[in-house]
């Protein structure tokens, strides 16, 4: 039979059979499920049946100490469990692994475990990253003696990049780089730092900017005479509003047809409205600054001021129109790699694509 149907064999050998079949697809189905302790019932299980293959015991022996220190934080019983699975499973690298996680967690003091168990639900319990990051923030406070620390840290630091918590994720590199400057050496971590730096750096930027535009506005906006303006002025400045507002509307016109649905395109459809609403608020500014505080004062150098401060209040509102949007990683390294040649003379362009 065997000669005639060797498809069968072939069948037999690699699918084997047993009672602890079904307990291991029970088992699988528990964990999947997050039902952790029913999972490590049905696994033990699994072990008590003697009927069980020595592949099930395999499967079931490395998932109680997985369990067990993932989930149920319970490290003394998954310590029992990893010596169980070494000594009698293991092969290869597979020992080697498992022999330096065995040899982590026997290097555990009560306070570490205090510490890895927080850090252990950060990692398993929750796919929020804020709650993580407050856990993971929590368990380095509760432990900070903890062996894996820099594991941690470089794991906070990739959650708070997630969660665009930039200054936290700056921090914590810094912190990595002072615990093993070589961490930081390597060409992914590198570039990650240099971009938190840079995020960082125009976050302060962008504080300094708001101070700037709210100083300028507490300038000109309650400083101008408005009673004394003539009906000119006013048909004047209706006129500029109207050119503002005209050139606004082109742009989303443009933007709606042509643009938004460019590959490189990092700004969101409400964007540009907003960006359209930005340009009369500018003119109304620059045009009742020759007659606010600023004006007054400058008097002829209100010839050069005035427009400086226009420019100024330009850049600022441009600065902080990208800074505020949710792709600004994006917009920055677009802007950035696509006018890099003003500067250093390398071809114009970008082939900058952002991961999400």
């Amino acid at each position: 039979m065997i000669k005639k149907y060797p498809l069968l064999l072939f069948l037999l050998i690699c699918y084997p059979h047993s009672s602890g079949e079904p307990l291991q697809k029970q088992a699988h189905n528990q964990y999947v499920n997050r039902e952790f302790r029913k999972a490590a019932a049905t696994n033990l299980a699994i072990l008590a049946d003697t009927a069980s293959s020595a592949h099930h015991r395999q499967y079931a022996t490395q998932m109680l100490g997985t369990i067990y220190e993932n989930h149920l934080c319970n490290f003394d019983s998954a310590l029992i469990w990893y010596h169980r699975f070494t000594d009698r499973y293991a092969r290869g690298g597979q020992k080697t692994f498992y022999k330096k996680k065995i040899a982590f967690l026997e290097s555990l003091g009560e306070q570490e475990k205090k510490g890895y168990t927080i850090l252990q639900k950060a990692i398993y319990a929750t796919k929020d990253s804020l709650a993580q990051i407050a856990l993971l923030e929590e368990g380095l406070a509760a432990a900070p003696e903890l062996p894996n620390r820099t594991d941690i840290l470089k794991l906070l630091s990739h959650k708070a990049f997630e969660a665009k918590l930039y200054a936290k994720a700056y921090t914590t590199m810094l912190e990595l780089r002072e615990t093993d400057p070589e961490l930081i050496k390597g060409e992914e971590m590198l570039h990650r730092f240099e971009m938190v730096q840079s995020i960082w750096r125009k976050s302060i930027m962008a504080r300094l900017f708001w101070v700037v535009v709210i100083l300028l506005l507490l300038a000109v906006l309650p400083t101008v005479p408005y009673g004394k303006l003539t009906v000119k002025a006013w048909k004047t400045l209706g006129i500029l509003c109207g050119a503002a507002v005209l050139l606004g509307i082109v742009g989303i016109i443009i933007y709606l047809t042509k643009i938004h649905m460019l590959d490189h395109n990092p700004f969101p459809k409400h964007a540009i409205f907003i960006a359209a609403l930005l340009l009369p608020a500018i003119t109304v500014w620059t045009f009742l600054a020759r007659f606010s505080i600023i004006g007054r004062v400058s008097g002829r150098a209100g010839i050069v001021v005035l427009p400086l401060l226009s420019l100024l209040l330009t850049y600022i509102t441009i600065f902080l129109f990208s800074y505020h949007q949710q792709k600004r990683v994006k917009i920055f390294t677009e802007f950035g790699e696509r006018y890099e040649h003003w500067f250093t003379g390398t071809p114009e362009g970008s082939n900058y694509e952002e991961e999400e």
